[in-house]
């Protein structure tokens, strides 16, 4: 049983962080998060404070959609911040391209590894940022900032996940 969950768990997290291909439909994350939780429906309704089970099931099972308060909440309970993240970009495709690409962290020492990565990587921009910015000057030239800008964004990306590993713990 305990693989089970497991893989429900892996499934729930590891899908949240691939994006929109999320928003493919029968896919029941809300129930797999709860059930990573250990907790039955009925736990689950008391602590969200919904009137009754039939309409958490509705939630799990597709048929209605959360508002983003009840979201918040279960991200809460169930410890799972990447529910969150699945959600927006299932609900709402618009902001979905604005969202950080979170990659889930398994472990403490997958987290300080992250961490370090991410300290060496800010520390090697610092110069590339220097030269970039003084040939950006010359016209035709600011291409040289892209790819400073996306590695910005990996290391933005990985330090988020960290927070949410971190998160998590609490």
């Amino acid at each position: 049983m305990a693989d089970t969950r497991n893989n429900e768990h892996e499934t729930c997290v590891n899908n949240a962080s691939r994006g929109a291909k999320l928003a493919e439909p029968g896919k029941l994350y809300y129930k797999a998060c709860r059930e990573n939780a250990n907790m039955t429906q009925e736990q689950a309704t008391e602590m969200l404070h919904i009137a009754d089970v039939s309409t958490l099931s509705r939630y799990e099972n597709g048929h209605i959609v959360p508002d983003q308060q009840l979201v918040a909440k279960m991200v809460m309970l169930y410890r799972v911040p990447n529910l969150a993240v699945w959600h927006v970009r299932r609900t709402n495709p618009a902001l979905a391209e604005y969202l950080p690409e979170i990659t889930e962290l398994r472990t403490d020492g997958d987290t300080y590894m992250a961490l370090d990565l991410s300290a060496d990587a800010l520390s090697g921009f610092k110069e590339d940022m220097k030269r970039a910015f003084s040939e950006a000057r010359a016209p035709g030239t600011a291409a040289s900032l892209k790819p400073i800008g996306a590695g910005l964004k990996k290391v933005a990306d990985d330090v988020l996940s960290i927070a949410a590993y971190i998160n998590g713990k609490l």
